[in-house]
């Protein structure tokens, strides 16, 4: 996760995070925040928004997961077996 701070005017900050692409959509997925307060004070407070915004597993393997439960779950609904698709 990438995150960056951009000075809007003094005392002034922007936070912004990239989450990573949406598989589905196909879009990146970004976080913005304004931050008043100086720049160390940015600093501080971009790391509490990566921390706060970060998946508790990695990004790709959560995506991945999530999307097998749900091929699994249609499986069932459909009465198929999920390894053979023609079975």
């Amino acid at each position: 996760m990438q995150g960056s701070k951009r000075k809007l005017r003094e005392g002034v900050w922007e936070l912004r995070l990239t989450l990573g692409k949406d598989p589905i959509a196909d879009k990146y997925r970004r976080v913005s925040k304004t931050f008043h307060g100086s720049a160390r004070a940015a600093d501080s407070a971009l790391r509490d928004l990566i921390e706060e915004q970060a998946p508790d597993t990695d990004g790709a393997g959560a995506v991945f997961g999530q999307l097998l439960d749900q091929w699994l779950a249609e499986c069932e609904r459909l009465d198929l077996s999920p390894g053979c698709p023609s079975c």
